[in-house]
C-alpha cells in the first residue's frame, strides 16, 4: 500500500486531534533522537563533564619536553596548595582581562607568559593530555587536564 493512498483512506483519523498529535509524537521523537545523536557526536569534549580517554600519542615524551615553561608552571599549580583536584584552565591572553563567574576554582595560564600559548595548548590536545571543555558560547577558552598528563607532572 503506497504511502499517499493509506492518507487518503485515513485523512479522517490522521487529522483529527489523537491522529495529530500521535503523528506529531513520532515526528518529534525520531527527530529529537537524530538531534541529539548528532550534537553529541559534534560537541563531544565541549560539554562533557568526563574527559575523553585517548591514551596520549607516539611522541607525546617529546612534547612536554618541549613545553618546560608551561610544563613547570602547570606542575606548580597541580601541587600547590588546595589544588589537588583542580583540573581545569583558563587560557587568557594577559593579566589585564577580567575574568568573574566561575563556580568552580580553575587555573589561568596567560599568553603574554608563554610563547603560542594556544598552539602549545593544541599539541596537548592532539596528544591527549588535554580536551577542550569550554561551553558553547563561551569566548574564554576552558580545558581539562587528563589523568595521563597530571600523573607525569606530578611524578
Amino acid at each position: 500500500m503506497s504511502t499517499l493512498r493509506w492518507v487518503i483512506e485515513n485523512k479522517e483519523w490522521l487529522f483529527s486531534g489523537v491522529g495529530v498529535a500521535i503523528v506529531s509524537l513520532i515526528i518529534a521523537i525520531v527527530w529529537g533522537t537524530r538531534r541529539k545523536r548528532s550534537r553529541t557526536q559534534h560537541q563531544i569534549g565541549a560539554s562533557s563533564s568526563v574527559p575523553q580517554t585517548q591514551e596520549p600519542t607516539e611522541g607525546a615524551d617529546d612534547v612536554l619536553a618541549s613545553m618546560t615553561q608551561l610544563m613547570s608552571e602547570m606542575r606548580s599549580d597541580l601541587l600547590g596548595p588546595k589544588a589537588e583536584f583542580i583540573r581545569e584552565f583558563f587560557v587568557l591572553p594577559n593579566r589585564g582581562v577580567p575574568l568573574g563567574g566561575s563556580s568552580k576554582p580553575r587555573f589561568r595560564y596567560y599568553e603574554e607568559d608563554h610563547q603560542n600559548l594556544r598552539g602549545q595548548i593544541d599539541l596537548l590536545e592532539a596528544h591527549g593530555f588535554v580536551t577542550n571543555v569550554t561551553p558553547v558560547g563561551n569566548n574564554t577558552l576552558i580545558y581539562r587536564m587528563t589523568e595521563k598528563l597530571v600523573s607525569r607532572l606530578c611524578k
